[in-house]
C-alpha cells in the first residue's frame, strides 16, 4: 500500500460558500495514475466541511437555509465573546457536517454515484489567505 498527498488551494466567497471540488479530486487521482484504492478528502479548517451530495443549485440553496434554521444568527454564542471573528455559527456547522469524506477509486476513477459531487463548504468564507484541502490517495498495490 502506498499513499500520496496533494493540496488544492481555494478562495471561498464571504459567508457560506459551497465549492464543487469533484473535478479537482478526480484530476489528482488521474495524475497519480491510481487504478484501485481510496481517496480521502480532508479540510484542516475548523469552520469548514467536506460533504458529498448532488450539485443542484436549488438543493445547495436549501442547504444554506437549513444552516440558518439549525444555527440561527440571532442567539448568543459564548465563543463569540472571545473571538473577534464572531464565527461560532461557522464552528458549529463544521461540527455538524464533518471535515472529511472518503471515496473508493475503481478502474482509475472516483466511484461516486450518478448524482454525487464532492463539496468543500466554507461556513466562514472570504478570508484573504484562502483555504486548502488535502487529498490523500491510498493505492492498493
Amino acid at each position: 500500500m502506498t499513499a500520496t498527498t496533494v493540496d488544492i488551494h481555494l478562495h471561498p466567497k464571504p459567508g457560506c460558500d459551497i465549492i464543487d471540488i469533484t473535478s479537482r479530486v478526480a484530476t489528482a487521482v488521474q495524475q497519480q495514475g491510481i487504478q484501485s484504492g481510496l481517496v480521502q478528502v480532508f479540510s484542516p479548517h475548523t469552520t469548514s466541511a467536506i460533504r458529498i451530495n448532488e450539485n443542484d443549485p436549488a438543493l445547495l440553496n436549501d442547504f444554506k437555509h437549513n444552516i440558518d434554521r439549525a444555527i440561527p444568527n440571532n442567539v448568543h454564542y459564548d465563543h463569540n465573546d472571545i473571538d473577534v471573528r464572531k464565527n461560532a455559527r461557522a464552528h458549529l456547522a463544521s461540527f455538524m457536517y464533518g471535515a472529511s469524506e472518503s471515496v473508493p477509486i475503481v478502474d482509475g476513477k472516483l466511484s461516486l454515484g450518478q448524482w454525487q459531487s464532492i463539496f468543500f463548504i466554507d461556513f466562514d468564507g472570504g478570508r484573504s489567505e484562502g483555504r486548502h484541502v488535502i487529498i490523500n490517495m491510498i493505492t492498493a498495490v
